[in-house]
């Protein structure tokens, strides 16, 4: 998606637990979301914490309010909503997609 909606994947290795410590250091609140993927949450839909000091403020494109944490991935974006579209349910068959069915 253009800004604010960006959701940035990176697929490779990763130690949730480690991951999930330094989060949950920062003020990241964890829900697990089933088949290893746990989400850290520390603002929603955008929002933007007044209190961060002006040169933090400058780089609000770069926070990042929603982490999603898996062995094998790292989601990360503004607003669970923004996640939830660019990633579809976890098991959904892409034949499935309303949007691309018929291609796949």
């Amino acid at each position: 998606g253009k800004p604010p909606n960006v959701v940035s994947v990176l697929h490779g290795s990763f130690d949730p637990a480690a991951i999930g410590a330094k989060l949950q250091g920062l003020g990241y609140k964890q829900t697990d979301r089933g088949h290893g993927e746990t989400q850290w949450l520390i603002r929603d839909d955008h929002k933007i914490d007044m209190d961060q000091k002006p040169e933090e403020l400058a780089q609000t494109l770069a926070t990042y309010n929603v982490i999603r944490v898996s062995k094998e991935r790292l989601v990360y974006g503004g607003a669970t909503g923004d996640l939830d579209a660019a990633l579809p349910a976890q098991g959904a068959a892409l034949a499935d997609d309303a949007a691309v069915g018929a291609v796949a």
